[in-house]
């Protein structure tokens, strides 16, 4: 058997330096490395890579962390190893090889 994989994306928020620490305390959160900024003009350019499924999350959070002023640009970057218990979804509808179900 194969070893379960995930997707992850490549993503960078510039945001204004004054509210980078709020940024990277979530990218944390969200189980992510986040490498020295780059800083230019007064914004700070976060880089990172997190896997896909909480790319949504970030979407979310980040017009709170950043007052409406911050950029999300995500990509998908490739393929990780699965860490821990693998994702499973539910069964939207009945599957055809499972009468019972």
């Amino acid at each position: 058997m194969r070893p379960q994989r995930s997707t992850s994306s490549a993503s960078q928020a510039p945001v204004r330096l004054s509210r980078s620490c709020g940024v990277v305390a979530a990218l944390a959160r969200l189980g992510t490395a986040v490498g020295m900024p780059s800083v230019k003009g007064g914004l700070a350019f976060l880089d990172t890579v997190l896997p896909a499924a909480r790319v949504g999350d970030l979407r979310r959070n980040l017009p709170g962390l950043t007052r409406g002023e911050g950029v999300l640009e995500a990509s998908f970057e490739g393929y990780e190893p699965v860490v821990g218990v693998p994702p499973t979804r539910r069964r939207r509808s009945p599957s055809p090889l499972e009468p019972g179900e």
